[in-house]
């Protein structure tokens, strides 16, 4: 296992949480350029990437929506964009051996975003964005299994580590998205729903 760790310009980060001894790899710059290059560096130390866990944090700053080109935010959205874009070969061969993972994870609520008390700003909404990223992968990437986790924020490490290993080891690819939180375990599924009528007053143009 490797860390590939952002300079703490960055991100920030809580040490502690860090496993001991644990090799870990630094871009230079969350640009794409510096991405690639650690990425080269990686495989060259390590050898070619089997899974890979983007483990959301927490932007430099706490924005708000208006300030959507916040540096932070702009950054925490567009790295695993270019993460994915330079992983995938390796992942291709990895599942063409026998298996690949691509699981991003998140902690915004532990309903994927469904309860309404989301984190705040612009945080939230790029937390929600890795959803999106991680359901496009998996059509995408039919030979990868590619999920999305949302661990509740009152989850104690130990056991965000526990139930994120064991959704990587879950055997089911059919589940896109899970959430983890005070309901248990859950995901989203998509289901008929008679529309509202349309008031008069508002209609429909010519």
């Amino acid at each position: 296992m490797v860390l590939l760790r952002f300079p703490d310009t960055v991100c920030a980060y809580d040490d502690g949480a860090l496993l001991p001894d644990l090799p870990v790899v630094t871009p230079e710059s969350s640009e794409e350029s510096a991405i690639s290059a650690a990425l080269f560096a990686l495989r060259d130390a390590y050898g070619p990437v089997g899974a890979f866990i983007y483990l959301h944090g927490q932007p430099i700053g706490e924005p708000e929506v208006d300030d959507a080109p916040h540096t932070g935010v702009v950054d925490a959205v567009r790295r695993p964009f270019i993460l994915a874009k330079y992983l995938w070969s390796d992942l291709a061969a990895a599942a063409g051996a026998g298996w690949a993972g691509f699981f991003t994870a998140t902690r915004m609520d532990g309903a994927l975003g469904t309860s309404g008390q989301l984190p705040g700003g612009a945080r939230g909404l790029a937390a929600g964005g890795l959803a999106g990223l991680t359901k496009t992968l998996r059509l995408e990437w039919p030979t990868v299994t590619c999920r999305a986790v949302d661990l509740a924020p009152e989850l104690e490490p130990d056991q965000v580590a526990e139930l994120l290993f064991g959704e990587i080891c879950d055997p089911n690819r059919l589940v896109a998205e899970v959430g983890w939180g005070d309901r248990g375990r859950m995901t989203l599924e998509a289901g008929a729903r008679q529309l509202p009528p349309v008031p008069e007053e508002i209609g429909y143009g010519a």
